[in-house]
């Protein structure tokens, strides 16, 4: 810029413009505004729409959606560059707002332009002259009334015509609103199906996603809120017919329909259809054979054992290779996982008419587990299910045998008196005895009769487990002297001698049971001259 720029009248005039020229900016914006959205919403319903046209029932648009889809965004691109973001970045020019002004104000004779261009001119700007003719442009532009030039008004005809786009758009989306609204999803996935809304809508199909052994049934049932004239079929997605679904009464609002397929053979994906309303694809994985990809058994043994609990790796194909044995009322759980996905398992424990017990899916994984408590000799199987509780396949082929160790009484060795021992009147009479269990001993007892009809007493008690009631003890030696009465110390005297032993069995919360040894009842020291 010249010198001729800092003079005073031209800087008002400067700033006059520049109030002006922000007010022009801002008209613009809001006019960059309304354009775009209406070239977006016009690009939009056309694109839609005719990618709505363009997709097959059970298809995506294609190629063709991809082509449009691409031409939309295009559009939007250059449309939000041309009317957002250009006059959001560029300011309006000093020389465009003068000559606005000058086409809208009369009496200023092309004034304001020429102050620019006088300003801007080396040579004039020398003349002296020039601030003058300055001073008469400010006198003559700044006495106008300016401020009216950019008025709101201007904008009028802008909004009638994108009016006239608009509403008749809005209209035909509103009479047909799952169209569009299908249109844009297939646009945003030009390759994928996107299902139509109808008259209904689907709350559940179930099996769903499954898998299926070859030539087992496939029965679908569909849960739908709609009119009660409602119908329903199932499509598949290749040569298996379509199938009219039949409805199924049910005891609230709801429609229920049901279908079968005797047997299918192959993998293939399906959807149903009701009242217009899709479902999105699903499909039916078919196995040859469903198998176990691993088997394993946690064993944890009844208390009264103080055994440790355990877990043993089982192989798939030959579970019963390795026999299985476990202290009868052990808990065992069962996991197995299957090499495909599958529904739902079940435990068959025992053999006849028991019924199976329902296993628990491990979190996202095709695992199942189930607990149960032996008694006895169990044979155990994995029942695979599908959706709709029909057995798919028993595994494994062989059920899995878990055997019983069932736990013995306790054991008595009677070392003295053995059989009828003969004494005199006189002689110390030491019973000795070794007692013995498999898992642990709590108590034993010494009971002595004087006579072969006196009752029996008590006359030595030992215990051999702690505060809680748990033994380690597993064997034990009775050495014990019998205090008898003087006057039972004579010629053809009988005493009798029984001991007792008592084991930590515990099973199915029964408490502790007393066990006698037959081979310390009864045992006789009878005394002799």
């Amino acid at each position: 810029m010249t010198q001729l720029a800092q003079h005073p009248a031209f800087l008002q005039i400067e700033d006059r413009l520049d109030s002006l020229g922000q007010k022009c900016r801002l008209h613009r914006m809001l006019r960059g505004a309304v354009l775009f959205t209406t070239i977006a919403c016009a690009g939009t319903f056309v694109a839609t729409g005719a990618v709505f046209l363009m997709s097959r029932d059970g298809l995506g648009a294609g190629s063709a959606g991809y082509g449009i889809a691409i031409a939309w965004a295009l559009t939007l691109i250059a449309a939000a560059a041309w009317w957002l973001a250009r006059p959001l970045l560029m300011r309006p020019r000093a020389i465009e707002v003068a000559r606005m002004i000058e086409t809208r104000v009369g009496g200023l004779h092309n004034g304001l332009t020429n102050a620019l261009l006088l300003a801007d001119r080396e040579d004039v700007a020398a003349n002296p002259w020039s601030p003058g003719i300055i001073d008469e442009i400010a006198g003559r532009t700044l006495n106008q009334p300016l401020g009216d030039v950019v008025r709101m008004s201007d904008h009028r005809t802008m909004f009638s015509r994108c009016a006239m786009v608009l509403v008749p758009m809005l209209i035909v989306a509103l009479i047909w609103p799952g169209a569009f609204a299908r249109g844009w999803r297939q646009m945003l996935s030009p390759t994928t199906f996107v299902p139509a809304v109808g008259a209904a809508e689907i709350v559940s199909v179930d099996p769903g996603n499954v898998t299926r052994v070859a030539g087992h049934p496939l029965e679908v049932t569909v849960v739908a809120k709609g009119p009660a004239d409602s119908t329903a079929k199932l499509i598949f997605d290749h040569a298996l017919p379509t199938v009219a679904l039949a409805s199924v009464a049910g005891n609230d609002e709801l429609l229920r329909f049901a279908g079968r397929v005797d047997h299918v053979d192959e993998s293939l994906r399906y959807r149903v259809e009701v009242a217009g309303t899709q479902s999105e694809w699903l499909s039916v994985s078919i196995v040859r054979q469903i198998k176990l990809a691993d088997l394993s058994l946690q064993i944890t043994p009844p208390p009264y054992t103080h055994l440790p609990q355990k877990t043993l790796t089982i192989k798939p194909d030959a579970p019963n290779e390795t026999p299985i044995t476990v202290p009868q009322g052990s808990t065992v759980q069962l996991t197995a996982a299957t090499d495909v996905p599958v529904s739902a398992a079940l435990l068959q424990v025992g053999a006849g008419n028991v019924a199976p017990l329902p296993m628990t899916r491990v979190e996202k994984a095709d695992r199942f587990y189930g607990k149960f408590t032996v008694i006895d000799d169990t044979p155990v199987s994995v029942l695979i299910t599908d959706s709709s509780g029909n057995i798919a396949a028993t595994l494994p082929a062989s059920p899995l045998s878990i055997g019983v160790t069932k736990d013995a009484g306790p054991r008595i060795e009677v070392k003295w008196p053995t059989g009828e021992t003969v004494v005199t009147p006189d002689a110390e009479l030491k019973v000795r005895a070794t007692l013995r269990d498999d898992y642990g001993l709590t108590g034993s007892r010494v009971l002595l009769a004087a006579g072969p009809d006196a009752p029996l007493t008590t006359v030595d008690t030992k215990n051999y487990a702690d505060a809680s009631g748990n033994t380690s003890v597993t064997e034990k030696t009775i050495e014990l002297v019998l205090k008898v009465d003087p006057a039972n110390r004579k010629h053809g005297q009988s005493i009798r001698v029984q001991i007792e032993a008592t084991d930590n069995r515990a099973l199915s919360s029964t408490g502790v049971s007393p066990v006698s040894s037959d081979g310390g009842h009864g045992r006789d020291a009878r005394a002799t001259e």
